[in-house]
C-alpha cells in the first residue's frame, strides 16, 4: 500500500485554517512521513511562525509525545517537519512551483467556499494551485470540522462518499478511498459509491471488505455536482473522494471543474485525485 510519505501544507496562518493543519499533521503521523509546511503571505505584516500551532505541543496534546518532548523523540515517532517561507507576490504561482519542484504525495490545504461573483473576482488560491500542479489534494473547507479533531487528534472518518463516472478512472477513486481509510486505521466505515445516471450504466468497481466495512451503491438523477453535495449531506459523509480531469473548455474555466463546484458547497473535506496521477 502506497502512503503519503510527504505531506505538504501551505498556510497563511489564519486561525480558521488550523483544522487543515491538523489534518495534514495527523496524516503525516499515520504515514510516518515528512510534513512540509510552507508559509505564504506578506511578511511585512509581521506574521511569524509563532502565530502557528507548533508541531510538538500539538502532538503532545494528542498523546503521541510526552510533555517537553525533544526533537529526537519526535523523530523516533517517525515524522519529520520542514518549514519553508514563500513571499506574498503571485502566491498561487509560488506555491504551485514549489509543489511541482518537490513532488509531494499529498497536498492538504484550507479553502474558502466562495460563491457567485465573489468567487469569480477572488478565485480561491487553493483551486489555482490544484489546477496548475495536478497534485493529489485534500481540501479542508474553512468552517468545516473534517475528520480530524484539532483539539485531540481523534479521527472520525466513518462515512466516505465516492462519486463514480465512466472515463474518470472510477476504480482509481475507490482505491484511493480505501487507501486513506486503511492508512488511518478506520473501522466500521461505510462507503457510498454514487453514480449519477442509470443503474445499468453504473461503473463496475471492486472494494475490499474488512474491518466491518459496508458498501452502498447508489444511483441518482440530476445535475452531477448538486447530486454529489446532496448525497454527501444525506449520507453524512466525512470525506468525498473524487477523480478530476481538469478544465474541459471555456465554461469550465469560468465555473470551475466538477470537483471545484462540489467543493464550494461540500459539507466535508474533498480529496481530489488527478485522473493521470500514478500511485
Amino acid at each position: 500500500m502506497a502512503i503519503y510519505d510527504t505531506v505538504l501544507h501551505p498556510t497563511d496562518f489564519r486561525p480558521e485554517a488550523q483544522n487543515a493543519f491538523a489534518h495534514a499533521l495527523r496524516i503525516a503521523v499515520a504515514s510516518h512521513g515528512l510534513l512540509n509546511v510552507i508559509h505564504v503571505g506578506d511578511f511585512k505584516k509581521g506574521v511569524s511562525w509563532e502565530a502557528f500551532p507548533h508541531v510538538r505541543p500539538m502532538l503532545t496534546r494528542w498523546g503521541f509525545l510526552p510533555a517537553r518532548a525533544t526533537l529526537k523523540e519526535m523523530h523516533e515517532l517517525g515524522i519529520g517537519v520542514k518549514k519553508v517561507e514563500l513571499g506574498a507576490e503571485s502566491t498561487a504561482n509560488l506555491v504551485a512551483g514549489y509543489i511541482v519542484e518537490n513532488g509531494p504525495s499529498l497536498v492538504v490545504i484550507a479553502t474558502h467556499q466562495r460563491r457567485g461573483i465573489d468567487r469569480l473576482l477572488h478565485a480561491s488560491i487553493s483551486e489555482k494551485v490544484a489546477r496548475r500542479t495536478h497534485a493529489r489534494t485534500l481540501f479542508v473547507p474553512q468552517g468545516v470540522d473534517g475528520f480530524v479533531r484539532t483539539a485531540t487528534g481523534e479521527i472520525t472518518l466513518r462515512r466516505v462518499l465516492v462519486p463514480l463516472k465512466l472515463g474518470l478512472a472510477p476504480q482509481f477513486a475507490v482505491d484511493e478511498a480505501v487507501r486513506i481509510v486503511r492508512l488511518l486505521d478506520c473501522h466500521d466505515v461505510r462507503f457510498t459509491l454514487l453514480h449519477i445516471g442509470s443503474k445499468y450504466a453504473m461503473p463496475r468497481v471492486h472494494i475490499a471488505s474488512e474491518h466491518n466495512w459496508k458498501v452502498d451503491r447508489v444511483c441518482a438523477a440530476g445535475v452531477v455536482e448538486e447530486q454529489i453535495v446532496k448525497a454527501a449531506r444525506s449520507h453524512r459523509a466525512d470525506l468525498i473522494v473524487m477523480v478530476t480531469q481538469g478544465h474541459a473548455g471555456f465554461l469550465d474555466a469560468v465555473r470551475g471543474n466538477s470537483t471545484e463546484r462540489v467543493l464550494h458547497d461540500a459539507p466535508c473535506p474533498v480529496l481530489a485525485i488527478p485522473k493521470h496521477r500514478r500511485v
